[in-house]
């Protein structure tokens, strides 16, 4: 999933549907002080953490117990700039479903 305004910045983040794991990726932003944080389908804050963000440099955001299945957002925050993009949590193992 990727988000894009018309100042050429853009967020993504894959895999998405994720299980452990996101990487958000930017790309027209640098910023030492960036905010990501992830918001449940409720809007309530689950987690937060500062970064220091590089432009095309993946950031791995590791998905506590506290993210279960479901959707999210996940909100990025700079000086003057917010962006937002939607993921899907799915933490089961499927793979226990195979005959």
């Amino acid at each position: 999933m990727e988000a894009q305004d018309e100042q050429g910045l853009s967020l993504k983040a894959y895999p998405n549907p994720a299980s452990q794991y996101i990487n958000l990726e930017f790309n027209g932003l640098i910023d030492d002080n960036a905010v990501i944080q992830i918001f449940d389908a409720l809007g309530r804050l689950i987690m937060q953490h500062k970064v220091g963000v590089v432009n095309g440099t993946p950031i791995e955001i590791e998905l506590g117990d506290n993210v279960k299945d479901g959707m999210y957002y996940i909100r990025v925050k700079n000086n003057d700039q917010i962006k937002a993009i939607p993921i899907v949590v799915t933490k089961a193992d499927y793979r226990q479903f195979k005959r």
